[in-house]
């Protein structure tokens, strides 16, 4: 008893001390929170960028079974391994307004889809909503996949899309650009930026109306005083001056020349159409309907 009595005089002549370290932590709770608050965030970012750069399938229409999936997932590690392309599949029922091609183009930019340093691969976008399918290039993929090889991936894909075999049509886009990249890009590629620029605007039509009426009031001011001869006593005699002369003109057809030639029709063009994205990155690619 006597030593039970002694902890407990012990603990109660030393509550100073435990009160002392309770103020400390309750003046540096705030300090504590945030840094366990910022820790847990960079730990979430980490799952998050490891999540994000892993997965390349985003079948958001279930148009794929399970296995298929996976399956596609693989090929997918071996085309970015042995071609040094990204290669990313979306499908899509709600655009969210967006054409397919901007909505393509937002999916690879905004997700940090790309290899190297100009964010080089492709994405294929299977789009339900519209029932349409685009191919985005970025980077040397845009050199790679020129307009007329998209031309003919998309033909090829268009009867195999209208009858819903679309396992089959990613396998042939991942091995149609496999193709075409061990080719490289083709002769005389050269790129050619698409004017994708928005209407005018209602004040930039405002203005340019104001500025036309105003150089035509004052162009017809200027021909009145210069060309009218207001305020002139000046008065041209028009019935001394003219005079009517008639001849008689005939003209005799003897025969017709026609000449012929063949204009030979221009090459296919090997260019890569592009325009800019809304993050600012250019893109090229096309895509058709099913």
């Amino acid at each position: 008893m006597n030593r039970d009595f002694c902890c407990i005089r012990y603990f109660s002549n030393h509550t100073y001390p435990s009160w002392g370290v309770f103020a400390i932590l309750k003046k540096y709770n705030s300090l504590i929170s945030f840094t366990i608050i910022i820790l847990f965030s960079l730990f979430s970012f980490s799952i998050y960028t490891v999540a994000e750069t892993s997965e390349r399938v985003f079948d958001q229409a279930n148009l794929l079974s399970a296995d298929e999936k996976n399956s596609l997932e693989q090929a997918i590690n071996e085309f970015k391994e042995k071609n040094n392309q990204d290669f990313v599949f979306v499908s899509t029922e709600n655009t969210d307004g967006k054409t397919p091609e901007e909505y393509a183009d937002d999916f690879y930019d905004n997700n940090g889809f790309g290899l190297g340093n100009d964010k080089s691969g492709m994405l294929f976008l299977i789009d339900m909503e519209h029932r349409k399918f685009h191919i985005s290039t970025t980077g040397s993929m845009i050199d790679i996949l020129n307009d007329n090889r998209i031309n003919q991936i998309v033909n090829s894909s268009t009867e195999d899309m209208k009858d819903g075999r679309y396992y089959d049509v990613i396998k042939y886009v991942l091995t149609a650009s496999s193709g075409y990249i061990k080719d490289g890009p083709a002769a005389n590629t050269h790129r050619v930026a698409r004017d994708n620029s928005k209407a005018f605007s209602i004040l930039t039509i405002i203005i340019a109306s104001i500025a036309g009426i105003g150089s035509a009031i004052g162009f017809y001011v200027y021909i009145s005083r210069n060309y009218l001869l207001k305020k002139a006593t000046y008065h041209y005699p028009y019935y001394e001056m003219s005079s009517l002369d008639l001849t008689e003109s005939r003209t005799s057809k003897v025969f017709d020349i026609t000449t012929t030639r063949h204009i030979p029709k221009p090459p296919p063009s090997s260019g890569s159409s592009t325009h800019m994205g809304s993050s600012g990155t250019s893109h090229g690619g096309g895509g058709g309907s099913f």
